[in-house]
Parts: structure tokens; sequence; C-alpha cells
């Protein structure tokens, strides 16, 4: 980084894509948001694996009592505990 400014790569080129008019972001690798820190653009950035865990828990946790705070609390972090997928 100098004086502040984000120089990585895909920083550079999320840069590059907003100025020629996107308005929005995709991180469409994995290890992309790595290179693209928050406020790196002015537009929305979609992280993709957060995209998917958001949908992950939502599915688990449909239809039950249980928030998908406290899901990701009780199973996510013990894996062993892990309910059957609901049907």
């Amino acid at each position: 980084m100098r004086d502040g400014a984000t120089t990585s790569l895909p920083a550079r080129a999320a840069r590059r894509l907003t100025g020629r008019g996107a308005q929005a972001v995709i991180a469409g690798c994995t290890e992309i948001p790595l290179g693209l820190p928050a406020g790196a653009v002015d537009v929305p950035l979609v992280d993709p694996a957060l995209v998917l865990a958001r949908a992950l828990v939502h599915r688990a946790t449909a239809g039950r009592a249980e928030s998908a705070a406290m899901y990701c609390t009780q199973y996510v972090t013990r894996p062993s505990r892990h309910p059957s997928p609901p049907q």
C-alpha cells in the first residue's frame, strides 16, 4: 500500500471495472476477497463464499425456532454435533 491506497491487483482491477461503469464487483474466486479489502471500491462487493454460507445457514435453519446465529454457534463450530439436513 502506498499512502493508504490499496494497490493489490484485485483492487486495481475492481477500480478499473467501476471506472468503466460497473455497478458492483463479484469476487468470483474464493481467494479474490482476500486481496480486495472492504472499501477498496465504491460499489457493492459480492463475496460468493459469504453468499453461499448465508444461504446454507438460512436453508439449514428454515422452519426452525433457532436463529441462524444459534445454528452457527451450536453446529458449525462443532461439526460432530451437526444435525441431519432438513427434508
